[in-house]
C-alpha cells in the first residue's frame, strides 16, 4: 500500500511495505516489514515495524515496536507493554516520547550526535554512564529532570516526558 487509510479490527496482518499512511490498530496484532510516513493509532493490540522513517503514534493499552527509526518519532503511550525503540542513530533527527504508565526502552546503535532532555515523574531514566554527558540533573522528591548530549550534541533531539513509567536508554 504506498498511499491511504487502514483500519485493523480484531484481525492479525503482515505488510511487507506501506508508504504515507494513516493507520488505525484495535484489538489487533500488525507487523510491518518497511514503512514509510505513519500516523498512527493504536489500542489493545501489538504493532511492530522492521523499518520506519517517520511516524507519530498514539499507542494506548498496546505493545509497540520498532527495529529501526531512520528519521524522526513523535510517541504518545498510556500504558504501554514492552514499548521498544530501536536503530535510533546518525540518521534520527527527532525523537519526543510522551509516556505514562509503562517501560520504555530506546536503543542508540551507530554514531549519534543528539541532545537530551528528559522530565521523569515518579519515575526514573535508566542510561549508561559513558553515554551521557549531562549538563543538569536536578532531582526533587519524586520527579528528575535532565538534560544532556550524546556524542558531541546537537544534530538529533531526544524529548523525554513521562509520568509513572521508567525509560531505559541503551546502547
Amino acid at each position: 500500500m504506498e498511499k491511504g487509510d487502514l483500519k485493523v479490527s480484531y484481525s492479525k496482518l503482515d505488510l511487507e511495505r506501506i508508504g504515507t499512511v494513516d493507520l488505525n490498530v484495535q484489538f489487533s496484532t500488525v507487523n510491518v516489514e518497511k514503512a514509510g510516513v505513519v500516523d498512527l493509532v493504536a489500542k489493545y493490540g501489538q504493532v511492530t515495524f522492521k523499518e520506519i522513517e517517520i511516524i507519530e503514534a498514539n499507542v494506548d493499552f498496546s505493545g509497540f515496536e520498532i527495529e529501526s527509526l531512520h528519521k524522526s518519532l513523535d510517541l504518545d503511550v498510556d500504558y504501554g507493554n514492552n514499548v521498544f525503540i530501536g536503530g535510533i542513530g546518525g540518521s534520527t533527527d527527532h525523537v519526543q516520547v510522551r509516556n505514562s504508565f509503562g517501560p520504555v526502552t530506546l536503543e542508540i546503535t551507530g554514531a549519534i550526535n543528539a541532545d537530551l532532555t528528559a522530565d521523569m515523574n515518579y519515575c526514573v531514566l535508566k542510561y549508561p554512564d559513558d553515554l551521557i554527558e549531562f549538563k543538569k540533573i536536578i532531582k526533587d522528591n519524586n520527579s528528575n529532570e535532565y538534560e544532556g548530549k550524546i556524542g558531541s550534541g546537537g544534530k538529533t533531539q531526544i524529548e523525554i516526558v513521562s509520568k509513572y513509567g521508567n525509560v531505559r536508554i541503551r546502547e
